[in-house]
């Protein structure tokens, strides 16, 4: 390209090349990049707190909203999580915002985790299994459980079943009824006997002729006959089943106990007011019986009601008073005690 310059001299032509008019005015070339310094410390502090607060922010998020997270490998598939039990006594409950463990349950005793706890079962005998014309099988009133439910607390022969009862000496019924107003039958006694008194044996075994060799009280029939408390009937029997009146267990107790009769056995029976009614037989062994304190007799102590059938209250009250005398249990206080 051609460029024509004035000078004082006139008019002068200068011939230029387009390439040194391109490099007269093109820009100046880009500058080069500044250089990056090293990082100081107050750089390093801003960073530092930097990432502080950010980790702060993350840790309330997470235990403020903790419930609304669901992860997978904490969640227990339903069919496989082990069932709620109780926390034991003391434990401190869990904080919000951890997962509970369920809480295994100690066992009290050395017994192995998972076996179950059964209740105590009374056994009860049916009454198809026992033999033809046995009463009912009896069972021990334990020392905590002495107390029979149709057994009122105020009732006049309670005191006397209940130590009884307590020393093992005396037995109810499987439903734990002592039954106290039911007729005793001889075998019965002889029972109450047996279990009650250790006394010196004979050598005389009698085999009566109404006891099969499969009775029931077989044993104590046999015990109260050696101990010399019960004898026979005419015609080698027995008589098992016979309710037996109050005049013979008296008669039975001062035999069995060898009761010395008073001098004057009238006397002392007259404090009776029915004394007539006692069989001659029985006259020296119910003197004997009553100047040893064996005597109760309810609602009136000064009647004796010898022909009347003894219940299971007077049998414990007789058999109780027996073994008071013998030293064996501790006296009693009754307003039913005849004290002559």
């Amino acid at each position: 390209m051609d460029s024509c310059l004035q000078t004082n001299h006139g008019l002068q032509f200068v011939h230029l090349r387009c390439e040194d008019c391109i490099l007269t005015h093109s820009p100046p070339p880009n500058p080069p990049p500044p250089k990056h310094e090293p990082l100081g410390f107050d750089d390093f502090v801003g960073i530092f707190v930097a990432f502080i607060s950010l980790g702060a922010v993350v840790l309330w998020a997470f235990t403020q909203n903790n419930q609304a997270f669901n992860f997978s490998l904490v969640e227990t598939a339903p069919a496989l999580r082990p069932a709620a039990s109780p926390a034991p006594s003391g434990s401190a409950p869990p904080v919000s915002g951890q997962i509970a463990s369920p809480a295994v349950p100690i066992p009290a005793s050395p017994q192995p985790l998972g076996s179950p706890q059964l209740p105590k079962v009374i056994p009860v005998v049916p009454l198809t299994a026992l033999p033809s014309g046995s009463p009912l099988p009896r069972v021990s009133a334990s020392p905590q459980a002495i107390a029979f439910p149709d057994l009122p607390p105020n009732f006049w022969a309670s005191p006397f079943i209940a130590e009884l009862a307590r020393r093992d000496l005396l037995v109810g019924f499987p439903d734990r009824t002592y039954r106290p107003n039911q007729p005793v039958t001889r075998a019965e006694f002889a029972t109450m006997l047996q279990k009650g008194f250790e006394q010196p044996k004979n050598s005389r075994s009698l085999k009566f002729n109404d006891l099969g060799a499969e009775f029931w009280a077989n044993s104590a029939i046999n015990e109260a006959v050696q101990m010399d408390f019960m004898a026979g009937y005419p015609g080698n029997t027995f008589r098992p089943e016979q309710s037996i009146p109050k005049i013979e267990a008296l008669t039975a107790l001062a035999n069995g106990l060898n009761l010395p009769a008073p001098s004057a056995p009238t006397d002392t029976l007259s404090l009776y007011q029915d004394a007539n009614q006692i069989p001659d037989y029985a006259l020296k062994p119910v003197a004997a019986a009553t100047t040893a304190g064996l005597v109760v007799n309810y609602p009136d102590h000064t009647v004796l009601n010898p022909q009347q059938i003894m219940t299971r209250a007077d049998a414990a009250a007789l058999i109780y008073q027996a073994l008071a005398h013998s030293g064996k249990v501790d006296p009693l206080n009754s307003a039913y005690i005849v004290r002559p």
